[in-house]
């Protein structure tokens, strides 16, 4: 068991296998949190607003950012082991992607990171090829790369903040699980 001071990033750009590879660890029993840019896409899209239209602006980056932070705390109010669909770490991966302004969202990223005490493990999926995402239907493979790309740098650039970084290569859904999984329960045990 893990304290409620610890959890789990499941990350990588567009068609990494991050849904499939929570839903594996979900049935598995593990608790998953949803990706905060599906939910607020879910919520446009229930307003019928075109999500296409809103993807890569401030206003929709803000909204997921929002969600994150809402997310991250109550991760780190459970008591069990918890798994995430990105975060705001993401998030801010996206605002540099589409060259958006990052100072006050770095500033944020950094000091929740500084003031979180607990352990943070980052498990970085490597992309698998594109397939259906109807929120993110425009990206194609070079875009969804470049995504990936600024993700992993992203992470790599606040290293600092976190117990591990592990990087999984493309394989079935459950031994992807099973590495996760593994990982997990090593650091744990330790």
């Amino acid at each position: 068991m893990t304290s409620v001071d610890e959890y789990n990033i499941i990350t990588g750009g567009p068609s990494a296998g991050k849904s499939s590879v929570l839903r594996e660890l979900e049935v598995r029993g593990y608790r998953t949190l949803p990706e905060a840019a599906q939910l607020v896409t879910d919520r446009a899209i229930s307003k019928d607003q075109d999500p296409d239209l809103l993807y890569g602006s401030k206003a929709f980056e803000t909204r997921i950012e929002s969600v994150d932070y809402k997310l991250a705390r109550r991760a780190r109010e459970a008591d069990d082991v918890v798994f995430f669909d990105r975060t705001y770490v993401d998030a801010l991966a996206y605002r540099e992607y589409f060259d958006l302004d990052t100072r006050d969202a770095k500033e944020r990223v950094n000091d929740d990171l500084r003031n979180f005490t607990g352990n943070i493990n980052v498990f970085i999926l490597d992309l698998v090829g594109l397939t259906e995402d109807y929120h993110r239907q425009e990206e194609d493979e070079r875009e969804a790369m470049n995504i990936h790309n600024q993700i992993v740098e992203t992470y790599n650039d606040l290293e600092w903040a976190f117990n591990d970084i592990y990087h999984i290569e493309p394989s079935t859904v459950e031994q992807r699980a099973d590495i996760v999984e593994g990982k997990i329960f090593n650091y744990i045990e330790q």
